[in-house]
């Protein structure tokens, strides 16, 4: 019988999927949201432009730059526009249950491929 590691075993690795149960401060999420179809975004998707300083993402830690908001409340944002995401979004009750994809992102420590070799 083969066991599987559980997702907790590893680090995260980019198109991981994890769900986040994040309560509000201040009537916030502290996420700001970038993406959506009738941008120029890949696959048009939603992703986390930036977590704001206090915020609830940042106090909570789970969410990163670069993670793609794949549903809120159970609400899949697959085809949102950017409007209708932000909307999603802000009509959440104090707790909202976010399923978020492991962003692309390189963290500070490894080297941006896309600079001078």
């Amino acid at each position: 019988k083969t066991s599987f590691p559980t997702s907790s075993a590893s680090p995260p690795k980019p198109g991981d999927t994890k769900e986040v149960e994040l309560a509000k401060t201040d009537g916030s999420l502290g996420i700001s949201v970038t993406g959506g179809v009738n941008t120029s975004v890949r696959h048009g998707g939603i992703y986390v432009k930036a977590i704001i300083p206090k915020g609830a993402a940042e106090s909570d830690g789970r969410i990163h730059k670069g993670d793609r908001v794949l549903a809120v409340n159970g609400v899949s944002l697959e085809g949102a526009t950017h409007k209708q995401a932000v909307e999603t979004l802000r009509n959440t009750g104090q707790v909202v249950h976010l399923l978020l994809e492991k962003g692309q992102v390189p963290t500070s420590r490894e080297r941006d491929p896309a600079g001078p070799q």
